[in-house]
């Protein structure tokens, strides 16, 4: 679990990319927390008394943005 927060003048998908597959809590622009589960995310939230704007899993290809079924 990564508890990170990127900084820096990225945009949010820049600074989504080391995180692709991984479950993420964002505020704003900022990456929060990232890891394996949402579970963990939550777990990691609480612990250190943050709260986020959204979380979701950060795709890991074209297809599952789009929702495309592999060619």
């Amino acid at each position: 679990m990564s508890g990170r927060a990127t900084t820096g003048p990225t945009t949010l998908v820049e600074a989504l990319r080391p995180f692709i597959g991984l479950w993420v809590a964002v505020r704003g622009d900022e990456v929060l927390v990232a890891a394996p589960s949402p579970k963990d995310v939550v777990a990691w939230l609480a612990q250190h008394g943050q709260r986020a704007q959204s979380m979701f899993r950060v795709p890991d290809s074209e297809q599952a943005v789009t929702g495309a079924a592999p060619q």
